[in-house]
């Protein structure tokens, strides 16, 4: 028998998320996922689901999800469901995860995110560096938080499998690694470019602002990529997924 969730346990799924209620320092910590396609991808990619949640419907609607578990499972109310949802079409179905920040063991290629502070496109960039040639995620003070829900719908459960580091100019100044920046306003274009099989670093900004004037001074190259300039700019997110395509068959080439 299945039993409804408690009121105490209720009030604390509604805090999981929200980095007020985390201790920001610490690497593991608990968060809630929605949704069947992102609970059957930690699945598949073999993370441990400690709870699920899950209204009388879903029970019937994800029957095939749900009996892969072995995790205790607890009925909520559709207000509930609706309360905890973030999406307009929520399925009334949430699970109970530990993040466990991965730590960056090679440091030959990486990408430094320079205030990438909208969650959809995060988690896009960190779905996208999942699938190349990226040993690690640097991610500076004006990045938006990894453990956003909505970083990790968008990532849909990558952001489990990138090594993650918090850094800012001050140490990306002192790395040894070549910074290479990508900036629209100039550079070589990435058609006739051809990324070094020697360490880099490459920094990506916002679509408002771009790469800081700082790290643009101090790059050791420059990229941009050629558009019809109908647009003033791609999405970051659509720009990093040319950028690291590019990237990978360049060293894929070279390897071979």
């Amino acid at each position: 028998m299945i039993d409804y969730i408690s009121k105490a346990n209720f009030n604390r799924l509604r805090k999981l998320n929200n980095p007020r209620y985390r201790d920001t320092k610490a690497e593991n910590f608990d968060v809630l996922l929605e949704g069947e396609r992102l609970i059957s991808q930690v699945i598949l990619n073999g993370h441990l689901i400690k709870e699920i949640y899950t209204t009388e419907k879903a029970i019937r609607t994800c029957e095939k999800t749900i009996q892969k578990l072995s995790c205790p499972i607890y009925l909520i109310r559709d207000s509930q469901a609706d309360e905890l949802s973030e999406t307009q079409n929520s399925q009334g179905l949430f699970a109970v995860i530990e993040f466990q920040t991965l730590q960056i063991s090679k440091w030959d290629r990486l990408l430094y995110l320079n205030g990438i502070s909208d969650p959809g496109n995060l988690g896009t960039i960190i779905r996208t560096a999942a699938s190349f040639s990226i040993d690690g995620i640097v991610l500076d003070e004006n990045c938006c938080d990894i453990a956003n829900s909505k970083v990790i719908r968008a990532s849909l459960g990558a952001v489990f499998e990138v090594p993650f580091y918090m850094g800012n100019e001050e140490w990306l100044f002192s790395r040894k690694e070549k910074i290479i920046v990508s900036d629209v306003h100039g550079g070589k274009q990435l058609d006739q470019y051809a990324f070094p099989k020697s360490s880099f670093i490459f920094v990506i900004g916002s679509e408002a602002e771009g790469v800081s004037q700082p790290i643009i001074n101090r790059a050791d190259e420059i990229v941009n990529i050629t558009s019809s300039g109908k647009m003033e700019s791609l999405n970051v997110a659509v720009a990093t997924g040319i950028f690291l395509y590019k990237m990978n068959s360049d060293l894929s080439n070279k390897q071979g």
